[in-house]
């Protein structure tokens, strides 16, 4: 009898007592010898094991003749025992024995282990885990508070894992841990509980901090742990709700640094149990010495001014403005400035003059650097043109006054002045002409830039110089249109005469090798524009006053492209001015059915409609029922031919709306499930008609209701939907009753229903039944549906927008800082949170969540049942939409 483990029948227990026992005559004496192994030096398992051997009396029960007995309990240290032999004697030479089979068996490897730590540690839950891969053996439990674990019964073993855990993260793991057989192994130094990453964030002088944001990353992965605020004492939990091993290293950022801050990233080591690290900030690589520009500000006759300073730095990455008011005596301190520092100063006296000065600065090597300043006086400049000489591609030369050109508003002039990289001024043409105004200091060289792009022509750059008058005159400029491929072509409206001199268009055209569109404008009745011969094709669009819009088919020739006479058409401007409309019904119908048809149409024009047809197309499953058509109360002629059917209208005058009502019959040929039945608008004298599209109405030829619906559903409820005709709808389970509805006059039912209760998961078979007022049946066809309750579904989605996840964290923050968005994560924490959401079981469940535009986020899902899913497909819809899969775990 062997004192096993509870655990392992292959495992002795540490200081258990085996029991010896032998059965034979009366009257013999017995003896059992033991072989077992045993460590040398306990302490020190590294010395290894040695042999030996234990003798033990069997003793006969006196109770029970030929029964013999004895124990031995497993010394200390015993590492495991190899064989066991019993021996009974006569005491005439005559001897039994027999030795047990199943040897030899090892003794469990025990071990202990202390965790301590105060009640707050263990708030969020602690769990001990120890595992041997190679025994495929171990333990696990879970700790409320400060305690002491004791666990025997394991195989020894040279690589157990010990791990604790405090919620989903792995605070404390010891790789390689030893368990030998026999002995309790006790870890030389108790484990700690996790730690929260408390810190401390100071400046490069020792200075506490508060108000950065500090955030957390993962040393391998560099994926993001959690964030904190630094309070007013520089104090913060850098993870709030996570723990952390202490020792464990980590990477940090900081957020909302200043420009001469380092944003990271640093590593850090997470501090011991109740200890809080310290985070020293380190200068940014744009770092400059602090300096400061001191002076006077003057007139140029030396009197003293008292006027706002301006200055801020130009280099690269500094983000600093600084300014200051004059004292009475001129004198200025600018501090501190930074690096190449521009200086400016603008104002007016009380003489309504206005002066300025401007001026770069280096104060890089930081001190003191002195700057005098003489204000300069400024001028308001108007620059005048008086006339344009156009030069068209076709060598034909217009020459028009700004002011009386109706598209001098597309034209664009602009002002800068020599060596810099802005605008000074700029304005489009007007009614008053093409002019720009200027506040400028005299002598001041300007280049005037004429961009006429937008109506065809090339730019043209003029030298300006301000002198004593304040208004610049240039008499004329000629602007060029050269194009290698042009087009020409004559304007005209729906009837036929050229359009207004000052009549408005637009032309389009599409450069499709570059993928992008060209948009230009033109008045009058002659159009000439430049166009690519790639071009895919254009459209002219009309300005007020003007319908409909012409499109041409390209590419085009090289040199000239003469397009005639190109008319603007007022198409679909009546059919589908409001108030006009086009039904057919009913939309859901049998053969030989009748089919009503209503037409409304409104003469929005200042003129009347007159030789009015109304067409409708289609073939031979539709046809004329005579003696139908009404319009406004007057019979109307009709006719059909192998295209369709056509009735003349009378003429609709101005502001009148006409009123068309008209009967078709279904015929025998009608075979397809849907007649496609468009209808167009014919009107205006021949050979200047105009044809519009008042619509298209879809019947649906049905013979059997249809049924559809989810092919597989996890709970009985099923819902499901169809097109029928007109009357009551019955659903069937395989021959049961489970639903009935009544068809929609438009032909549309639904039905949520429960399957008929059988075994699951089961297939189902569906059918829809529909009885029509006279009482006719018919019954759709069959339809399947998958009862499996074990489907799995998601339970949650969460969203987060971790920004520092870009590919540029410095370049997202600088968009922020310049978009005036960055206090945004101040005012909406949550963007840089997980933010969850319940699925409901039924419906379609819609979440909404706020995120910063032009930033990456993340997306997770979470499943009841996450081993059943597989090609997982997302779909976000939406300004941030696309599609994504994903796999279990990412």
């Amino acid at each position: 009898e062997l004192p096993l483990t509870t655990n392992s029948l292959a495992l002795l227990a540490i200081g258990g007592q085996i029991n010896v026992s032998m059965a034979a005559e009366a009257g013999r004496t017995g003896s059992a010898s033991i072989r077992y192994e045993r460590w040398i030096n306990p302490l020190e398992p590294s010395g290894g094991t040695e042999t030996a051997e234990a003798q033990i009396g069997l003793t006969e029960n006196p109770e029970s003749p030929g029964s013999y007995r004895g124990s031995w309990i497993l010394p200390d240290s015993t590492s495991r025992v190899d064989a066991i032999e019993g021996m009974l004697t006569d005491g005439f030479g005559s001897e039994v024995s027999l030795q047990v089979s199943g040897f030899p068996l090892a003794v469990e490897a025990f071990f202990e282990i202390t965790v301590e730590g105060s009640e707050d540690d263990f708030a969020t839950g602690m769990v001990f885990s120890l595992w041997s891969e190679t025994a495929q053996a171990g333990c696990s439990r879970a700790i409320t508070g400060a305690t002491s674990i004791e666990k025997g019964g394991l195989p020894p073993g040279a690589d157990y894992r010990l791990r604790v855990l405090q919620g989903n993260r792995v605070v404390q793991s010891l790789e390689d841990v030893v368990l030998h057989s026999g002995l309790v192994t006790t870890l030389e130094q108790s484990l700690q509980p996790a730690t929260a990453a408390l810190f401390a964030l100071k400046d490069m002088d020792g200075t506490s901090r508060g108000g950065f944001l500090i955030s957390l990353y993962e040393v391998d992965t560099d994926r993001l742990i959690g964030w904190g605020e630094a309070g007013e004492d520089g104090m913060v939990d850098a993870a709030p709700g996570l723990v952390f091993i202490p020792g464990s290293e980590v990477i940090y950022r900081l957020q909302r640094e200043p420009w001469d801050i380092s944003s990271g990233p640093h590593a850090i080591t997470i501090p011991d149990l109740g200890m809080v690290g310290n985070l020293t900030m380190e200068r940014s690589d744009q770092w400059l010495p602090p300096a400061r520009i001191a002076g006077k500000v003057t007139y140029p006759d030396g009197s003293p001014v008292r006027i706002f300073i301006r200055a801020g730095s130009v280099n690269p990455g500094i983000i600093h403005h600084t300014g200051v008011l004059s004292e009475d005596d001129g004198s200025f301190i600018l501090e501190p400035v930074y690096g190449q520092t521009f200086v400016s100063v603008a104002g007016s006296d009380r003489g309504r003059s206005r002066w300025f000065f401007k001026q770069t600065v280096d104060v890089t090597g930081g001190g003191t650097t002195n700057l005098n300043i003489q204000l300069e006086k400024l001028t308001d400049y108007t620059v005048r043109v008086e006339e344009l000489e156009l030069q068209y591609a076709s060598d034909r030369s217009v020459t028009v006054r700004p002011g009386e050109f109706p598209i001098a508003s597309r034209i664009r002039v602009e002002l800068v002045e020599d060596d810099r990289l802005f605008n000074n001024a700029t304005r489009s043409g007007d009614a008053t002409g093409l002019s720009v105004d200027l506040l400028a200091k005299e002598g001041t060289h300007f280049t005037l830039s004429i961009n006429a792009a937008e109506i065809g022509f090339d730019r043209v750059s003029l030298p300006i110089l301000t002198g004593g008058d304040p208004l610049i005159i240039i008499p004329s400029v000629q602007l060029h249109m050269n194009a290698s491929s042009y087009l020409t072509a004559n304007l005209v409206a729906h009837d036929g005469q050229p359009i207004d001199p000052d009549q408005l268009w637009h032309l389009t055209y599409r450069n499709s090798q570059q993928g992008s569109s060209t948009w230009l404008t033109g008045s009058g009745p002659q159009l000439e524009f430049p166009v690519p011969q790639e071009s895919s094709g254009i459209r002219i669009s009309p300005g007020a006053g003007l319908l409909g819009q012409i499109e041409l088919p390209g590419p085009f020739g090289p040199g000239e492209n003469d397009l005639g006479t190109l008319r603007f058409e007022p198409q679909g401007f009546v059919a589908n001015w409001q108030g006009s409309s086009y039904r057919l019904s009913p939309d859901v119908l049998l053969k030989n059915s009748l089919v009503y048809g209503d037409i409304s149409l409104k003469n929005p024009l200042t003129k009347p409609l007159t030789n009015c047809e109304v067409h409708l197309e289609h073939g031979a499953e539709l046809k004329l029922v005579a003696n139908s058509a009404i319009a406004s109360g007057e019979p109307v002629e009709g006719n059909t031919t192998e295209t369709g059917t056509t009735y003349r209208l009378p003429s609709i005058a101005s502001g009148e709306f006409l009123h068309f009502r008209f009967m078709l019959e279904v015929t025998d040929l009608a075979e397809q499930s849907n007649i496609v039945v468009p209808a167009a608008l014919t009107f205006g004298s021949e050979g200047a008609a105009i044809t519009e599209s008042i619509g298209i109405e879809t019947i649906l030829l049905i013979q059997v209701p249809t049924i559809t619906g989810p092919s597989v559903v996890p709970t009985e409820q099923v819902e499901l939907s169809g097109r029928s005709r007109i009357g009551t709808l019955r659903i069937f389970d395989d021959g049961e009753l489970i639903g009935q509805t009544e068809v929609s006059h438009g032909g549309f039912w639904t039905v949520t229903t429960d399957l008929a209760v059988v075994q699951i998961p089961y297939w189902h078979t569906l059918t829809a039944e529909l009885t029509d007022p006279d009482g006719n049946t018919t019954r759709s066809e069959s339809f399947e549906v998958l009862h499996n309750p074990l489907l799995p579904r998601p339970l949650r989605v969460r969203f987060k927008q971790p920004l520092d996840q870009v590919d540029d964290a410095e370049e997202a923050r600088l968009i922020l800082a310049f978009t005036g968005e960055a206090d945004l994560l101040t005012e909406f924490g949550d963007i840089l949170q997980w933010k969850e959401h319940e699925v409901p079981e039924t419906g379609v469940p819609r979440f909404w969540y706020r995120m910063l535009a032009g930033f990456p986020f993340d997306f997770e899902v979470e499943f009841d049942r996450p081993d059943l899913v597989s090609n997982l497909s997302v779909e976000i819809m939406g300004p941030a939409g696309g599609i994504g899969s994903a796999e279990l775990g990412s």
